[in-house]
Protein backbone atom coordinates (compact mmCIF):
# COMPACT_ATOMS: atom_id res chain seq x y z
CA UNK A 1 0.00 0.00 0.00
CA UNK A 2 1.45 3.74 -1.11
CA UNK A 3 1.58 6.09 1.73
CA UNK A 4 2.18 9.90 0.56
CA UNK A 5 4.88 11.54 2.01
CA UNK A 6 3.83 14.07 4.81
CA UNK A 7 3.47 17.16 3.78
CA UNK A 8 5.38 20.36 5.67
CA UNK A 9 2.27 21.24 6.86
CA UNK A 10 1.59 18.03 8.37
CA UNK A 11 4.89 17.43 9.69
CA UNK A 12 4.68 20.73 11.47
CA UNK A 13 1.21 20.09 12.98
CA UNK A 14 2.61 16.36 14.07
CA UNK A 15 5.09 18.33 16.16
CA UNK A 16 2.66 20.46 17.54
CA UNK A 17 0.34 17.88 18.46
CA UNK A 18 3.28 15.88 20.12
CA UNK A 19 4.29 18.92 22.12
CA UNK A 20 1.14 19.22 23.81
CA UNK A 21 1.03 15.63 24.86
CA UNK A 22 4.42 16.39 27.01
CA UNK A 23 6.64 14.31 24.66
CA UNK A 24 10.16 15.89 23.87
CA UNK A 25 11.89 14.75 20.43
CA UNK A 26 15.53 13.22 21.18
CA UNK A 27 17.90 15.41 19.12
CA UNK A 28 19.73 12.94 16.78
CA UNK A 29 23.14 11.65 17.69
CA UNK A 30 26.29 12.80 16.87
CA UNK A 31 28.13 10.82 14.36
CA UNK A 32 31.65 10.25 14.43
CA UNK A 33 33.74 11.30 11.37
CA UNK A 34 37.44 10.30 11.58
CA UNK A 35 38.67 11.20 14.92
CA UNK A 36 36.96 14.27 15.96
CA UNK A 37 33.16 13.87 16.53
CA UNK A 38 30.89 16.11 14.78
CA UNK A 39 27.00 16.58 14.92
CA UNK A 40 24.96 15.64 12.22
CA UNK A 41 24.29 20.04 11.76
CA UNK A 42 27.24 19.65 9.60
CA UNK A 43 28.89 22.68 11.45
CA UNK A 44 32.65 22.39 10.98
CA UNK A 45 34.56 19.94 13.79
CA UNK A 46 36.06 21.93 16.64
CA UNK A 47 40.24 21.03 16.57
CA UNK A 48 41.21 20.09 20.27
CA UNK A 49 43.27 22.11 22.07
CA UNK A 50 46.94 20.83 22.53
CA UNK A 51 48.68 21.75 25.84
CA UNK A 52 51.36 24.04 25.83
CA UNK A 53 54.75 22.19 25.29
CA UNK A 54 57.01 22.66 28.04
CA UNK A 55 60.29 24.81 28.10
CA UNK A 56 63.17 22.54 27.38
CA UNK A 57 65.66 22.40 30.33
CA UNK A 58 69.01 24.53 29.69
CA UNK A 59 72.00 21.94 29.17
CA UNK A 60 74.50 22.44 31.32
CA UNK A 61 76.71 25.66 31.75
CA UNK A 62 80.19 23.87 30.15
CA UNK A 63 83.37 24.80 32.20
CA UNK A 64 84.88 28.32 31.64
CA UNK A 65 82.26 28.97 29.64
CA UNK A 66 80.66 32.66 29.41
CA UNK A 67 77.81 32.95 31.73
CA UNK A 68 74.45 34.02 30.80
CA UNK A 69 72.56 36.99 31.62
CA UNK A 70 70.80 35.79 34.25
CA UNK A 71 70.27 33.09 36.39
CA UNK A 72 67.65 31.28 38.40
CA UNK A 73 68.54 30.20 41.61
CA UNK A 74 65.56 31.11 43.56
CA UNK A 75 67.18 33.37 45.54
CA UNK A 76 66.36 37.45 46.44
CA UNK A 77 69.09 39.54 44.94
CA UNK A 78 70.80 41.69 47.83
CA UNK A 79 74.21 42.15 47.34
CA UNK A 80 76.25 44.36 49.24
CA UNK A 81 76.77 47.99 47.31
CA UNK A 82 80.44 48.97 45.95
CA UNK A 83 81.98 50.48 48.39
CA UNK A 84 85.97 51.92 49.20
CA UNK A 85 87.62 51.06 52.14
CA UNK A 86 88.96 53.65 54.23
CA UNK A 87 92.00 54.76 55.01
CA UNK A 88 93.89 53.74 58.25
CA UNK A 89 92.16 50.37 57.38
CA UNK A 90 94.04 47.67 56.20
CA UNK A 91 93.93 47.52 52.17
CA UNK A 92 92.56 50.93 52.34
CA UNK A 93 91.56 52.24 49.03
CA UNK A 94 90.72 48.83 47.62
CA UNK A 95 87.09 48.57 46.93
CA UNK A 96 84.81 45.67 48.34
CA UNK A 97 81.08 44.64 47.44
CA UNK A 98 79.17 45.00 44.06
CA UNK A 99 79.67 41.42 42.94
CA UNK A 100 76.48 39.81 41.58
CA UNK A 101 75.96 35.91 40.72
CA UNK A 102 75.53 36.74 36.97
CA UNK A 103 79.37 37.97 37.58
CA UNK A 104 80.35 34.87 39.37
CA UNK A 105 82.49 32.83 36.46
CA UNK A 106 85.77 33.41 36.14
CA UNK A 107 87.86 30.99 34.03
CA UNK A 108 91.18 28.58 34.59
CA UNK A 109 93.43 31.27 35.62
CA UNK A 110 93.98 31.92 39.50
CA UNK A 111 92.79 35.85 39.39
CA UNK A 112 89.99 35.34 37.41
CA UNK A 113 86.14 35.51 38.16
CA UNK A 114 86.95 39.70 39.24
CA UNK A 115 83.92 41.50 37.79
CA UNK A 116 86.36 44.94 38.29
CA UNK A 117 89.47 45.61 39.35
CA UNK A 118 91.82 42.75 36.96
CA UNK A 119 94.89 43.66 36.54
CA UNK A 120 96.16 45.52 33.08
CA UNK A 121 98.97 44.17 31.18
CA UNK A 122 98.55 40.28 31.52
CA UNK A 123 99.61 40.34 34.84
CA UNK A 124 98.20 37.20 36.90
CA UNK A 125 97.36 36.46 39.94
CA UNK A 126 95.27 38.70 43.26
CA UNK A 127 98.07 41.02 44.66
CA UNK A 128 96.63 43.72 45.07
CA UNK A 129 92.80 43.14 43.52
CA UNK A 130 89.45 44.51 45.24
CA UNK A 131 86.39 42.41 47.46
CA UNK A 132 83.72 42.20 44.72
CA UNK A 133 82.39 39.60 46.63
CA UNK A 134 83.51 40.43 50.20
CA UNK A 135 85.54 36.59 50.35
CA UNK A 136 89.28 36.37 49.91
CA UNK A 137 90.85 34.51 47.30
CA UNK A 138 91.89 30.85 47.78
CA UNK A 139 95.38 30.65 48.85
CA UNK A 140 98.21 28.32 48.08
CA UNK A 141 101.71 27.40 50.12
CA UNK A 142 105.33 27.17 49.01
CA UNK A 143 105.73 26.46 45.50
CA UNK A 144 107.82 23.54 45.73
CA UNK A 145 109.66 24.33 42.71
CA UNK A 146 107.53 25.24 40.27
CA UNK A 147 107.28 28.05 38.66
CA UNK A 148 104.25 30.42 38.55
CA UNK A 149 105.27 32.88 41.50
CA UNK A 150 101.67 34.63 41.07
CA UNK A 151 100.09 31.37 42.86
CA UNK A 152 101.54 31.94 46.03
CA UNK A 153 100.68 34.85 46.81
CA UNK A 154 100.88 35.54 50.91
CA UNK A 155 98.99 39.12 51.23
CA UNK A 156 95.68 36.77 52.54
CA UNK A 157 97.79 34.72 54.99
CA UNK A 158 97.77 31.03 55.26
CA UNK A 159 94.79 28.57 54.33
CA UNK A 160 94.81 27.55 58.30
CA UNK A 161 93.67 31.59 59.04
CA UNK A 162 90.44 31.11 61.27
CA UNK A 163 89.73 34.73 60.30
CA UNK A 164 88.91 34.57 56.64
CA UNK A 165 86.00 34.94 56.00
CA UNK A 166 83.84 31.77 56.24
CA UNK A 167 86.62 30.29 58.11
CA UNK A 168 89.77 28.39 57.18
CA UNK A 169 90.27 27.15 53.53
CA UNK A 170 88.65 23.62 53.49
CA UNK A 171 87.65 21.09 50.74
CA UNK A 172 85.85 18.89 49.40
CA UNK A 173 86.18 15.59 47.04
CA UNK A 174 83.47 14.32 44.47
CA UNK A 175 84.05 10.87 42.96
CA UNK A 176 82.16 9.78 39.74
CA UNK A 177 80.30 6.64 40.01
CA UNK A 178 80.84 5.97 35.92
CA UNK A 179 84.61 6.66 36.03
CA UNK A 180 87.74 7.04 37.55
CA UNK A 181 87.04 10.78 38.13
CA UNK A 182 88.07 12.83 41.41
CA UNK A 183 87.08 16.28 41.45
CA UNK A 184 88.14 18.67 44.44
CA UNK A 185 86.15 21.82 45.36
CA UNK A 186 88.80 24.49 47.22
CA UNK A 187 87.51 27.24 49.20
CA UNK A 188 86.76 28.74 52.85
CA UNK A 189 84.47 26.19 55.71
CA UNK A 190 81.35 28.06 55.01
CA UNK A 191 81.19 27.60 51.41
CA UNK A 192 82.43 24.27 50.83
CA UNK A 193 80.14 23.05 53.74
CA UNK A 194 77.19 24.78 51.35
CA UNK A 195 78.84 23.05 48.58
CA UNK A 196 79.02 19.67 49.78
CA UNK A 197 75.15 20.00 50.50
CA UNK A 198 73.83 21.44 47.03
CA UNK A 199 76.08 19.11 44.91
CA UNK A 200 74.90 15.84 46.87
CA UNK A 201 71.62 17.03 46.17
CA UNK A 202 71.56 17.94 42.67
CA UNK A 203 74.50 15.82 40.74
CA UNK A 204 73.61 12.66 41.82
CA UNK A 205 71.66 12.08 38.68
CA UNK A 206 74.84 13.10 36.92
CA UNK A 207 76.93 9.75 37.94
CA UNK A 208 78.48 11.68 41.49
CA UNK A 209 79.07 8.60 43.91
CA UNK A 210 77.21 10.03 47.20
CA UNK A 211 78.83 7.00 49.15
CA UNK A 212 82.89 7.74 48.10
CA UNK A 213 82.16 11.59 47.67
CA UNK A 214 83.00 14.23 50.58
CA UNK A 215 79.99 14.20 53.46
CA UNK A 216 81.80 17.21 55.46
CA UNK A 217 84.73 19.57 54.56
CA UNK A 218 88.18 18.04 54.79
CA UNK A 219 90.91 20.06 56.13
CA UNK A 220 93.54 21.76 53.16
CA UNK A 221 96.71 21.40 53.94
CA UNK A 222 99.06 23.53 51.31
CA UNK A 223 102.16 21.88 52.67
CA UNK A 224 101.17 18.28 51.57
CA UNK A 225 102.19 17.69 47.97
CA UNK A 226 99.46 15.89 47.28
CA UNK A 227 96.98 18.20 47.68
CA UNK A 228 94.72 19.19 44.76
CA UNK A 229 97.69 21.49 42.82
CA UNK A 230 97.13 24.68 40.62
CA UNK A 231 97.44 23.40 37.75
CA UNK A 232 94.82 20.81 38.39
CA UNK A 233 92.52 23.80 38.26
CA UNK A 234 89.48 23.69 35.52
CA UNK A 235 87.22 26.85 36.90
CA UNK A 236 87.73 29.58 39.26
CA UNK A 237 84.43 31.29 40.59
CA UNK A 238 83.67 34.32 42.77
CA UNK A 239 86.74 36.27 42.55
CA UNK A 240 89.09 33.19 42.69
CA UNK A 241 87.80 32.21 46.15
CA UNK A 242 86.60 29.35 44.74
CA UNK A 243 88.23 27.12 42.52
CA UNK A 244 87.24 23.54 41.10
CA UNK A 245 89.84 20.93 40.28
CA UNK A 246 90.40 17.45 38.90
CA UNK A 247 92.81 14.90 39.47
CA UNK A 248 95.45 14.37 36.51
CA UNK A 249 94.43 16.88 34.67
CA UNK A 250 97.76 19.21 34.33
CA UNK A 251 97.11 22.65 32.43
CA UNK A 252 101.15 23.25 32.10
CA UNK A 253 99.89 26.99 30.89
CA UNK A 254 98.77 27.98 34.77
CA UNK A 255 103.17 27.85 35.71
CA UNK A 256 103.55 31.16 33.44
CA UNK A 257 103.13 34.55 35.37
CA UNK A 258 101.86 36.50 32.27
CA UNK A 259 98.58 35.75 30.33
CA UNK A 260 99.37 34.50 26.45
CA UNK A 261 99.71 30.46 27.29
CA UNK A 262 97.01 28.63 25.86
CA UNK A 263 94.73 26.22 28.57
CA UNK A 264 95.76 22.33 27.69
CA UNK A 265 92.03 21.30 27.19
CA UNK A 266 90.34 19.16 29.70
CA UNK A 267 91.19 15.16 28.85
CA UNK A 268 88.50 13.54 26.73
CA UNK A 269 88.51 11.11 29.73
CA UNK A 270 86.41 13.06 31.56
CA UNK A 271 83.06 13.05 32.93
CA UNK A 272 81.26 15.20 31.17
CA UNK A 273 77.55 14.72 33.02
CA UNK A 274 79.19 14.87 36.62
CA UNK A 275 81.75 18.22 35.65
CA UNK A 276 78.81 20.41 34.50
CA UNK A 277 76.57 19.21 37.19
CA UNK A 278 79.15 20.77 39.47
CA UNK A 279 80.16 23.56 37.81
CA UNK A 280 76.71 24.71 37.35
CA UNK A 281 75.40 23.78 41.20
CA UNK A 282 78.59 26.15 41.75
CA UNK A 283 77.27 29.03 39.82
CA UNK A 284 73.95 28.68 41.03
CA UNK A 285 74.43 27.88 44.94
CA UNK A 286 77.77 29.14 46.22
CA UNK A 287 76.94 31.74 49.17
CA UNK A 288 77.21 35.36 48.10
CA UNK A 289 77.56 37.84 50.48
CA UNK A 290 73.86 39.88 51.08
CA UNK A 291 72.28 37.45 49.10
CA UNK A 292 69.26 35.09 50.53
CA UNK A 293 68.75 32.12 49.11
CA UNK A 294 65.61 29.99 49.67
CA UNK A 295 67.19 27.10 47.75
CA UNK A 296 70.18 27.04 50.68
CA UNK A 297 70.13 26.48 54.28
CA UNK A 298 73.60 27.96 54.82
CA UNK A 299 72.75 31.50 54.30
CA UNK A 300 75.70 34.77 55.04
CA UNK A 301 73.29 38.12 55.01
CA UNK A 302 74.74 41.56 54.66
CA UNK A 303 73.56 41.56 58.61
CA UNK A 304 76.51 38.61 59.12
CA UNK A 305 78.98 39.86 56.83
CA UNK A 306 78.34 43.66 56.25
CA UNK A 307 81.40 45.99 55.35
CA UNK A 308 81.84 46.46 58.84
CA UNK A 309 82.57 43.39 59.76
CA UNK A 310 84.75 42.58 57.07
CA UNK A 311 87.21 45.38 58.11
CA UNK A 312 86.71 43.94 62.10
CA UNK A 313 87.89 40.39 60.75
CA UNK A 314 90.59 41.89 58.25
CA UNK A 315 92.45 44.01 61.12
CA UNK A 316 92.08 41.26 63.20
CA UNK A 317 94.16 39.13 61.26
CA UNK A 318 96.97 41.84 60.46
CA UNK A 319 97.02 41.99 64.28
CA UNK A 320 98.23 38.33 64.59
CA UNK A 321 100.43 38.69 61.92
CA UNK A 322 102.45 41.26 63.58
Amino acid sequence: MHIPLISDLAKKLYRRRMTGLGITRTPPRPEAVGNAIRPNNRSPPRRPVRPAAPAPSPPPRPVAATPPKSANTGSIRNEIAKKTIPAGQPFAGRLIGGGTRVQIYGNRTYGSGYPYGCPAGGIRGVNGLPFPFSYWPVVRGAGFGYSGSYLFNTEYGKEDNSTRLGGRMMEAAFISSQQNNTFHVLSDNSTVLSLISSVNQHCTGSHLNPTSSSKSPIVFNTSNPLEPRPEQAIQYYRASSIVLTLDGYNNTATLSNTNGEVDVPIPSWVDTSLMNCINSTIGQYAPLVGETNSASSNKISGTDFGFIGLIWIISFWVMRLI
